[in-house]
């Protein structure tokens, strides 16, 4: 399982002291979230956080309970920050349940089989608690291909024709397009 500590907005994962804790997200301002809507409902929202790494040291608190220890990274290393899709279980799990299409579970599960780190995004870890599903995921800037081409709400598209027509250019799209290739192949 994996916590969210709301006094020092911190994200990592709850194991026993003799065990090793790889990493920790710190996150970066979370008043500034992007939401995630599915079927009209709220599912979650995505968090920018800073992926903190276990020092393989353990420190005492106030209870004398042995505590993992982290160290902040590199701001200008690589890996240095995650994206984390916080789901709220109480709206996803019941469509689930009724057969809906979208599977967080699943989604996991294939960004762990199916990832390359080149051309299909992996998950770097999934944690939950009785509330919500944290999927860590590396972070991107830039935003999502589907939205450039195809954006929602009253955005403006990235890409679109002097007819009007949404499209990319040639040369973008010839380098999209073996990308994809390259994935399947």
């Amino acid at each position: 399982g994996g916590s969210m500590m709301q006094e020092s907005v911190y994200l990592r994962r709850d194991a026993p002291p003799t065990m090793s804790v790889k990493n920790a997200y710190r996150i970066i301002s979370p008043s500034k979230t992007v939401p995630i809507e599915r079927c009209g409902q709220r599912w979650g929202e995505v968090i920018k956080a800073v992926r903190l790494r276990g020092t393989n040291t353990n420190s005492e608190n106030n209870g004398g309970v042995l505590l993992p220890t982290f160290a902040e990274p590199d701001p200008n290393g690589p890996n240095c920050y995650a994206a984390i899709k916080k789901l709220r279980k109480r709206v996803f799990e019941p469509m689930i349940e009724k057969g809906g299409a979208e599977n967080p579970y699943a989604e996991v599960s294939l960004m762990q089989h199916v990832s390359d780190d080149e051309h299909v995004l992996g998950c770097i870890e999934a944690l939950e608690d009785d509330q919500y599903l944290y999927i860590v995921m590396p972070y991107l800037d830039g935003g999502e291909l589907f939205y450039a081409i195809h954006p929602s709400g009253d955005a403006q598209p990235t890409f679109v024709t002097q007819a009007g027509r949404i499209a990319l250019p040639e040369a973008q799209a010839r380098v999209f397009f073996r990308q994809i290739m390259e994935c399947v192949n």
